[in-house]
């Protein structure tokens, strides 16, 4: 199965920005280069929207950039971007919907589609300790 490259665009505090990809992830937070798999944040409560936009392409291109994720390296390349904000809107030209994956889940998003942060909105539950 291949991976169409997409022309996204992404508008954000009023400006848009167009790339065209084949690998787009957008994340609460800011996650740090680190060595390994598991990428790394710092917090999930920054406020921030984190788009990471890939601008490689080609088999090639996109190898050379998982080694550069494995290696703590992958936001030092000159085809991958990120932009951070608390808000943004992703469209893809030509396009009314497209295959996404929320959490490890398939879903198909409608475009365009709003993303937005809000700081400390998720309530976490969680057993009492005996000492309270």
């Amino acid at each position: 199965m291949t991976s169409p490259a997409l022309n996204l665009e992404i508008t954000s505090d009023n400006t848009t920005i167009e790339r065209r990809t084949r690998l787009a992830a957008f994340a609460p937070g800011h996650y740090r280069d680190s060595i390994g798999i598991i990428p790394v944040r710092d917090s999930l409560s920054s406020g921030q929207l984190t788009a990471y936009i890939s601008e490689h392409l080609s088999r090639a291109q996109m190898l050379s950039a998982a080694i550069g994720y494995l290696s703590g390296n992958l936001l030092d390349t000159d085809r991958m971007i990120h932009i951070e904000t608390t808000e943004l809107t992703v469209n893809v030209k030509r396009r009314n919907k497209i295959l996404a994956m929320i959490d490890g889940e398939i879903v198909s998003l409608s475009l365009p589609c709003r993303m937005r942060i809000l700081p400390k909105a998720l309530k976490v539950l969680r057993p009492r300790s005996p000492d309270t």
